[in-house]
């Protein structure tokens, strides 16, 4: 029987030079993005994509901050200016069909640095330490790309203050950071928002330095992230709930610092950061799982701080300065993921999703790509649950199975993308399969 582990690496990657920073999940490939020189003693320089199976390369960038999807294109910003192979990407640049290209130049102080980006409708909304993009000044610390030039985003006097992130949430723009203003004249307590149009007053905020903001519109809310202790003058160490106006505590208790990393797996909120405790003295190495009324340890947490998680292939990874995993024994280096089984609180598969106990034959999905029905297959002696994920590992779909069995399945209404049908026998799961459905 496979042995099952509760921290998996990735192809026991071994990063040189500084931690990777960021991820981004495009089109079934996890594009991380960072400080480093190599993996595995390749060179990737800055930027290296991960298919779940081993790891392939971007044209460098070394120093990339945040990565975003923009059209056909991936955009990446940090603090890079002369390490692209288009010198015209300064601090942040567009790669296209296998080539890089500069959004009119970019910024041209080499000492710029672009925090964040995101995608409002066909804008690029750009945040960071920054006072001009393609000659277009003053920005002040603010920028919109309309596809042609930059532009000034609601006035000319951007934020007081630093943003550090920006995401989309409903349609609209919301901007972390360390601030009290945007455009100089709207409260903006370390957050803001702009609607499209103009920028729309936040009543409350965290008391301090927002480093996360993280959409997930099924909750109905932002959860945010950082070094505060209270949000509306209520205890809120670290994290909070934020519905585009006011912030409220997620919980009284939270972190002896600071929370930089917050994602949704399996409808559970994860956070992660440099904290090694709760606010209550109760050690939390680096990551904690809220299961609605308490934090609870990943075992026995990470060993180094984190600095993102995204959810990929139905499993959470994380990225950072990590030198160990759920056990000092268990070495990693940047990066490593962790598995929720699908039907207990049992943790944990092998890399392979596809070569977990049973093989192919024993079970498998067809047609596969599906567009309408497909068949499940488990020809083997064993009884249990059939569950299917999307990629963000939320189920959608479950039914029992006996041995020996064909099910049909409709998946008409399922939207386009790539699914997880997983077979899960008393508490233990027996397979994985991925499902695409066209």
């Amino acid at each position: 029987m496979t042995s099952w582990s509760q921290w998996s690496a990735c192809d026991n990657a071994i990063f040189v030079g500084l931690s990777p920073q960021v991820m981004e999940v495009i089109d079934d490939t996890l594009v991380v993005g960072g400080f480093f020189e190599s993996v595995n003693s390749i060179g990737f320089n800055g930027i290296a994509k991960w298919d779940g199976q081993s790891w392939s390369d971007l044209p460098n960038s070394q120093g990339v901050e945040d990565i975003v999807l923009y059209g056909d294109s991936l955009i990446f910003v940090g603090g890079f200016h002369e390490q692209l192979d288009n010198d015209e990407c300064g601090a942040i640049g567009a790669f296209y069909n296998g080539e890089w290209r500069g959004l009119d130049g970019g910024a041209e102080s080499p000492s710029s640095i672009v925090n964040g980006v995101s995608v409002i409708g066909d804008q690029l909304i750009a945040v960071g330490s920054f006072s001009e993009l393609g000659g277009t000044e003053p920005l002040w610390r603010v920028g919109m790309w309309d596809g042609n030039q930059w532009n000034n985003i609601g006035g000319v006097t951007g934020f007081i203050g630093e943003p550090r992130k920006a995401i989309n949430y409903n349609g609209e723009i919301f901007v972390c950071g360390d601030f009290t203003l945007a455009n100089g004249t709207i409260p903006s307590p370390n957050l803001a928002h702009w609607n499209g149009v103009e920028w729309i007053e936040v009543e409350s905020g965290p008391s301090g330095t927002v480093l996360e903001i993280y959409p997930f519109p099924d909750h109905g809310y932002m959860y945010v992230g950082g070094l505060f202790s209270t949000v509306n003058g209520e205890p809120s160490p670290g994290i909070a709930k934020f519905d585009g106006v006011n912030t409220t505590p997620l919980s009284s208790i939270g972190f002896n610092d600071a929370a930089k990393a917050i994602c949704v797996y399996r409808d559970q909120i994860y956070a992660a950061g440099s904290f090694t405790e709760l606010s209550d003295g109760s050690e939390m190495n680096h990551i904690a799982r809220f299961d609605g009324v308490h934090w609870q340890p990943l075992e026995n947490g990470i060993g180094g701080n984190v600095f993102d998680m995204d959810v990929f292939q139905d499993r959470l990874y994380v990225v950072g300065a990590l030198e160990w995993a759920g056990d000092e024994n268990f070495e990693v280096d940047g990066i490593v993921n962790w598995h929720l089984h699908p039907d207990s609180v049992t943790w944990g598969v092998p890399d392979n999703i596809d070569d977990i106990i049973l093989n192919k034959e024993d079970f498998h999905v067809f047609p596969n790509p599906a567009s309408s029905n497909c068949h499940i297959v488990n020809n083997t002696l064993n009884e249990g649950l059939v569950i299917i994920t999307n990629a963000k590992g939320q189920e959608l779909f479950r039914t029992r199975i006996t041995a020996k069995q064909d099910i049909s399945l409709d998946i008409s209404l399922f939207s386009s993308g790539i699914y997880y049908v997983s077979l899960v026998e008393t508490g233990m799961l027996l397979a994985t399969r991925r499902l695409v459905k066209e």
